[in-house]
């Protein structure tokens, strides 16, 4: 009897120090994130205010060029200080470089976290002893979890590849087997891009509708339970107005707001360059002002399905027209 409670405590504090473990492991991530996107916005600006006052000396240098009599001592002396300030452009271009590749690599490290994270409350939530207030605690919790993940998403790029080139490449008309082989490299990296893209997307997906699971089962909860005050609130605020769902955005910070918006915008250039121009509009693209993103989780969602749909009619297609010459 004294083994099996001597062997129940230290499973207990093993317990104890992983969960701690995790917290600090979380904390020292999210703190090094947090400095990264600070110092990231201070070279921004002032790589931003260099280029201001390169292109005020460029503007000065064709305004004094285009004179009847022009002053070659004014243009010169102009175009020697803009070299230096082009040189000043270039290093501040590489700090800026560097800060935002080690913030990708924290963004990655913060996703695989997060990950181990909603993993071990997804698991202590299907424990049948635990109390439906604590159920419900563990869902709030894996919401927030799930939504700081989504914020450290990775960036989404243009494809490199363009998709009317791709339309009209057909390999059976190629005779020269170089130049077949040239066009078969560029259709398979097109396809790992493509597969790449819908990673990204199918991640990102998963996600969202873990989110609006969770604030439908949280919402009904509330509903047909009675909860002392202190719980509603708690549970309210976790899951970030879970009442109408009016946007994606309440209760974030300016950064959050900054980091989806980005997100949001990077989606809808990918979902652009992927129509052509034959296409119509879909209702998404009339609903998105990009200097007022906010949007709502239902609209974020009908955005990544349309990208989905196209990023799955481009990989159909190319595999086709490499299917033939294999």
């Amino acid at each position: 009897m004294k083994t099996l409670k001597f062997i129940f405590i230290i499973i207990s504090i093993l317990i104890i120090s992983s969960l701690n473990l995790q917290a600090q492991a979380i904390q020292n991530a999210e703190s090094r994130y947090s400095r990264l996107q600070y110092d990231l916005k201070f070279e921004q600006s002032k790589l931003d205010s260099l280029k201001n006052i390169f292109n005020g000396r460029v503007k000065k240098i064709d305004e004094e060029k285009s004179k009847k009599n022009s002053n070659k001592d004014v243009i010169t002396n102009l175009m020697s200080g803009s070299i230096s300030i082009t040189h000043e452009i270039d290093l501040e271009q590489k700090k800026v470089d560097g800060i935002e590749k080690n913030l990708e690599n924290v963004k990655r490290e913060l996703s695989k976290i997060y990950s181990e994270k909603i993993d071990s409350l997804q698991e202590a939530e299907t424990k049948t002893n635990i109390s439906v207030e604590e159920s419900n605690k563990l869902k709030a919790e894996v919401f927030s979890f799930i939504e700081k993940k989504m914020m450290v998403a990775p960036k989404t790029s243009l494809l490199s590849f363009n998709p009317e080139k791709i339309a009209a490449i057909d390999l059976k008309k190629i005779n020269d087997p170089q130049e077949k082989d040239i066009y078969k490299d560029y259709l398979q990296n097109a396809l790992a891009e493509v597969d790449d893209r819908l990673s990204n997307v199918n991640g990102t997906i998963s996600e969202l509708n873990q989110i609006i699971t969770l604030q439908k089962k949280t919402k009904r909860f509330l509903e047909e339970t009675e909860f002392e005050t202190n719980i509603q609130q708690q549970s309210a605020s976790a899951t970030t107005s879970t009442q109408a769902v009016p946007d994606y955005y309440n209760g974030k910070t300016s950064d959050a707001k900054a980091e989806l918006s980005s997100q949001v915008q990077d989606y809808n250039l990918l979902l652009g360059q992927l129509r052509q121009p034959s296409d119509g509009k879909v209702k998404w693209e009339n609903n998105y002002d990009p200097k007022n993103p906010n949007l709502t989780l239902k609209q974020y969602q009908n955005l990544l399905k349309e990208l989905k749909k196209k990023l799955l009619e481009y990989k159909l297609i190319i595999n086709n027209k490499l299917g033939p010459a294999k």
